[in-house]
């Protein structure tokens, strides 16, 4: 069984980025005339791709950045994702570059301008989480001008593929709390670790076993109560498929 890191939230910095998620989830789910718990990541990144009509978005690969690229990163995005996002143009960097970097955005005075890694090698639940992420960065830029020039940071440091200053880091930590919120949501995830074994979770969410692991590790503490060890054993129960634990952690959930 492999170990995967997991890096302790400061709770102050979970709360925050939980607001902002349920701000989110709720617009969709009044968007879309639907209720919280049936909101799926397809409903976030097209109502945000709707409010914010202003957003390009690009690609950028390792490979032959060509129309055939292009069309078939394109038809990615439609189906299977069902996201409402049209990819403008693809360009190819260096191989190390799209090994490394996932996504990032920039603010220019047209508007937002994101960009994806569209290798063939990135896995669906990648591509998602990114696409979530940044339009995250778009949507409290919105909220807030000043998070531009954050966001501008962010970027110069990703683009010469340097670690982010240390200013910045709660800055990403959140923006992938709340990327994780709305892609696996509180209200559909409460259904589903009452219902559904690990392993079907990861074929509904389309995530690493990794991403999975501690998306449930977080839910566990900040959303059922339980410390640190207990939220771990809790997700160990679900890793190992321990029927006589789950079922006691299910009844404890209940209560």
């Amino acid at each position: 069984m492999n170990n995967y890191e997991y890096e302790a939230v400061d709770p102050l910095i979970y709360e925050q980025a939980s607001e902002v998620a349920s701000e989110i989830i709720e617009n969709a789910s009044v968007y879309y005339n639907i209720q919280r718990n049936q909101v799926r990541y397809q409903h976030v990144i097209n109502y945000l791709m709707h409010i914010f009509d202003d957003v390009d978005v690009y690609g950028f690969t390792s490979d032959s950045a060509n129309q055939q690229k292009l069309d078939a990163f394109n038809n990615f995005l439609s189906y299977p994702l069902c996201l409402d996002i049209h990819c403008l143009h693809i360009k190819q960097q260096s191989t190390t570059f799209s090994k490394t970097v996932s996504g990032f955005t920039v603010f220019d005075s047209f508007g937002p301008l994101v960009f994806i890694n569209a290798d063939y090698q990135q896995a669906q639940g990648s591509i998602i989480f990114t696409i979530i992420h940044e339009l995250v960065h778009v949507y409290k830029a919105r909220q807030n001008p000043n998070y531009e020039k954050v966001v501008a940071m962010i970027t110069n440091s990703v683009l010469h593929q340097e670690f982010y200053p240390i200013e910045l880091r709660p800055i990403e930590t959140e923006t992938n709390i709340i990327a994780s919120l709305l892609y696996a949501s509180d209200e559909v995830l409460k259904q589903d670790v009452m219902n559904l074994n690990f392993y079907e979770m990861l074929r509904k969410y389309t995530i690493s076993t990794s991403a999975l692991h501690n998306r449930l590790i977080n839910y566990f503490t900040y959303n059922c109560g339980l410390n640190c060890n207990q939220a771990l054993t809790a997700v160990m129960a679900f890793r190992n498929n321990d029927i006589e634990l789950l079922n006691k952690l299910r009844i404890h959930l209940a209560q």
